[in-house]
């Protein structure tokens, strides 16, 4: 076996020995409270919600996971016989922070949010519905919808009772036939747009955020 490597002793692989440090650690540390902070700063001048703390937090978790595993497949190569352990933690390490960077982002850039957590729309052409369904659940009383034409608000929804219907929260169901007028028939939308309307109140998820400002296709 050549110097300077460490081989499993299982099935004869090897680990560089150069790659198996503390310099990760230390990296993925600064990353994380360089995270942080900016995010702090953001927060402080109004750029960023307290949603983005939970983002970071998030990040944070699963970073710090990383780098326990590193630290057992440090032990374990400095030992000299890194064990089955040793050899899960190393692609562990991978993933966890692989896992972690979108968190981060998202505490410095929450209106990326819509990117990684899409909310989806769907016509049902036997009920002539437009369903919409959100990654998580959404607070009850808060509406702001524009459907093809057609703009929602509590109050637009209040004066056609059950024509908006919403399912565990995660779920709205739009019966466009309730908002035609002179009979006309019901037209799938190409399109809904989230939180544009600036005169209605923003659709919040239970955390508090607003569901991201979005332009989503009616597949």
């Amino acid at each position: 076996m050549a110097p300077g490597r460490v081989g499993s002793p299982q099935q004869g692989a090897e680990l560089p020995q150069h790659a198996v440090g503390r310099g990760f650690t230390r990296v993925v540390i600064a990353i994380v409270l360089g995270a942080g902070a900016l995010t702090a700063l953001l927060w402080g001048v109004g750029s960023v919600d307290a949603g983005a703390f939970r983002s970071w937090a998030i990040g944070a978790g699963l970073a710090a996971s990383g780098v326990v595993a590193w630290e057992g497949v440090v032990a374990g190569t400095r030992s000299g016989r890194p064990g089955v352990l040793a050899w899960v933690a190393f692609p562990a390490t991978s993933l966890l922070t692989l896992a972690a960077v979108p968190f981060l982002v998202l505490g410095i850039a929450p209106e990326l949010r819509g990117w990684f957590f899409r909310v989806e729309a769907r016509w049902r052409e036997n009920t002539r519905t437009v369903e919409v369904a959100f990654p998580h659940p959404v607070q009850p009383g808060t509406l702001n919808l524009k459907v093809g034409e057609l703009k929602l608000t509590p109050l637009e929804a209040s004066q056609r009772p059950g024509a908006v219907r919403w399912h565990d929260r995660r779920m709205l169901e739009i019966d466009m036939k309730a908002f035609q007028r002179d009979g006309a028939a019901a037209q799938r939308p190409d399109a809904l747009e989230i939180n544009t309307n600036q005169d209605a109140p923003f659709l919040r998820y239970d955390g508090g955020d607003a569901v991201p400002t979005q332009r989503v296709r009616v597949e």
